[in-house]
């Protein structure tokens, strides 16, 4: 923590990771007044992880074979 850039990368990762657990948590309260259940809930933070993984896996696919957008500048 002594170190600035470490000590933001370390206060935003504790962000990112809060925020996220925030959405999940809440998430089941926001879509219950439009008649989602607790098996409707499971699908839709199902379906929002295997999107999450498809396009981590696509996008690292697509940097591997064409490289960053740096290099197109």
């Amino acid at each position: 923590m002594s170190q600035p850039t470490v000590g933001f990368l370390i206060i935003l990762y504790f962000l990112a990771i809060f925020c996220f657990g925030a959405f999940e948590t809440t998430f089941g309260l926001l879509v219950t007044p439009l008649g989602y259940d607790e098996k409707n809930v499971g699908y839709l933070i199902a379906f929002c992880g295997l999107i999450t993984a498809l396009v981590q896996g696509v996008i690292g696919r697509l940097v591997k074979k064409f490289g960053n957008a740096a290099s197109f500048l």
